[in-house]
């Protein structure tokens, strides 16, 4: 009776690792012209990479301790790591 409710229960979600969204950044950018002095670079090709994240300006807690684990989240940027995703989104 158990087993097919766990089997049910976790083939509702799955759990994916977040991938960063990658830019190609070209300095100057491509057609423009650039005057440097001796020394210096004259061209520059890099990229950046970013992942969603929340800016938390508070500190949070919940949960009661019985039914919920009491929980604190600190102040600060927080990087979104996994994706969840319900089968009614796919």
């Amino acid at each position: 009776m158990l087993a097919p409710l766990l089997a049910l229960m976790s083939g509702c979600a799955t759990i994916s690792p977040v991938q960063p969204k990658m830019q190609t950044v070209d300095i100057p950018p491509i057609s423009e012209a650039r005057t440097v002095e001796l020394g210096e670079t004259t061209v520059e090709k890099g990229r950046i990479f970013t992942f969603d994240a929340i800016d938390l300006k508070n500190q949070l807690t919940g949960g009661d301790g019985f039914f919920i684990n009491k929980f604190t989240i600190v102040e600060g940027q927080l990087k979104r790591d996994t994706l969840l995703l319900k089968i009614t989104d796919i």
